[in-house]
């Protein structure tokens, strides 16, 4: 699956990449966060990789596509108490977008 730093490796690679079309760009950039879900999700009670992976995540998010990657991953996380409410106020107040307003 991958450790954290070579998911952040693929994330930086991601936004030098090009792509044929938009649903190839999006599916690769989710497929990239879809792997921090999973590290989440194997975390168990690891609360530092889950804060370090959800920290990529809200780095990673920033245009409306990268949101709406987010909020499924998010709600996925949430819905099935892998994330508390604590660990969503925390990736909204890192996430990219904020700094923007």
């Amino acid at each position: 699956m991958g450790d954290m730093e070579s998911i952040k490796n693929e994330i930086l690679d991601y936004h030098q990449m090009v792509f044929d079309s938009e649903e190839s760009d999006d599916e690769f950039n989710k497929a990239i966060k879809i792997k921090l879900q999973k590290l989440i999700m194997d975390a168990g009670d690891d609360q530092t990789v889950i804060y370090e992976a959800l920290l990529v995540l809200a780095e990673a998010t920033g245009c409306a596509a990268d949101q709406k990657i987010a909020e499924e991953i998010l709600d996925h996380l949430f819905g099935n108490k892998y994330i508390s409410s604590a660990h969503l106020e925390f990736f909204y107040n890192n996430v990219s977008t904020a700094r923007w307003h």
